[in-house]
């Protein structure tokens, strides 16, 4: 390990998870290039059972989840990171009501993911990071953020690339012989995942929620749109749950006579509504024609072709609770 010292970021951590067998005597060897101090810590097996003991004796059991990436780090894997994965099944083997907080910049695999109760991605929670998951754990705030990027199984699920194991030798990242493979052109992201259908463990925009919504009365005008024109929508939501909420309304647009090839869906407007319980509203959005087209690469310029196109109104880019057609012309 390279151990870059203090500084901003704090010292470098290297976990590694091992099997050991009982009753035999184990040499541990630990290089570092770097100044002192370095120190070694390991996790005894029994503190994980002894764990697991707390987690089955208690109402709820929350466990705390990281990765290891500081700035100027590049990621070195997608799972979790040395027994944490460990630690979270045997919580979950002693106990159904299991909470796993995610302290993680980006996402990572989850293969307990339909074993917990509750999932909570922390992000970036910075100093009232503490209050505020508090806050959302006692039911003191509803939860309304969305995921900013889609979640997926595996890591082969990213990449339309060669995959390798991290981080060598993957064409997408972090590239071979010095060179990265862009080779996903306008299918970034869910445009990725919907055109190449791969289910998402969870989608692009997706978030929960204390309460419910739904969606009702999508209106379009015109249904024929100049090429030089505006879409107009309205969309009624509602809060059915109990709970005063925010919903993140999302529409997404489909070209259905592209010429060139285009992503099956892609997001074009936004809009969070505050709602109390029973309360509706309508949410509106305008949309430029021109923010309908794409990049012409032949003419070397936007273009907004005549076609039919369709609106989706939903809860995420894979919950469209609502849609509707119309012509531009």
């Amino acid at each position: 390990m390279d151990n870059l010292g203090g500084g901003f970021a704090g010292p470098n951590t290297e976990r590694v998870a091992t099997e050991l067998e009982a009753s035999r005597e184990y040499t541990i060897r630990v290089e570092a290039d770097g100044g002192a101090p370095v120190s070694v810590e390991w996790t005894r097996p029994s503190a994980i059972e002894a764990v697991a003991e707390v987690a089955a004796e208690a109402d709820v059991a929350v466990v705390l989840a990281k990765t290891d990436t500081t700035y100027g780090d590049d990621r070195k894997q997608f799972g979790l990171s040395g027994n944490q994965n460990t630690v979270i099944d045997a919580v979950t083997e002693a106990t159904d009501d299991v909470v796993v907080l995610l302290n993680t910049e980006s996402p990572v695999a989850m293969p307990w993911a339909e074993s917990v109760s509750a999932i909570m991605q922390l992000w970036f929670p910075g100093q009232e990071g503490g209050r505020a998951v508090a806050d959302l754990l006692f039911g003191h705030a509803n939860p309304s953020g969305r995921t900013p990027v889609t979640f997926a199984e595996s890591l082969e699920d990213y990449l339309p690339g060669g995959v390798a194991t991290l981080p060598e030798e993957a064409e997408a990242y972090p590239g071979v012989d010095g060179t990265v493979h862009y080779d996903e052109g306008v299918f970034v992201g869910y445009r990725g995942f919907d055109a190449r259908d791969v289910e998402p463990l969870f989608p692009f925009g997706h978030g929960e929620s204390y309460t419910d919504f739904e969606y009702s009365n999508l209106r379009v005008n015109p249904d024929r749109v100049p090429r030089n024109g505006q879409v107009n929508a309205v969309v009624h939501v509602e809060n059915t749950g109990d709970r005063a909420g925010k919903e993140v309304v999302q529409v997404y647009v489909r070209d259905r006579e592209a010429r060139v090839e285009r992503p099956p869906k892609e997001l074009k407007a936004f809009e969070k509504v505050s709602l109390e319980p029973g309360e509706r509203c309508a949410v509106a959005f305008h949309i430029d024609a021109d923010d309908l087209g794409f990049y012409d690469e032949e003419a070397d310029d936007w273009a907004t072709e005549s076609g039919t196109f369709e609106l989706l109104v939903g809860h995420s880019s894979r919950d469209v609770r609502t849609s509707k057609r119309f012509e531009v012309r």
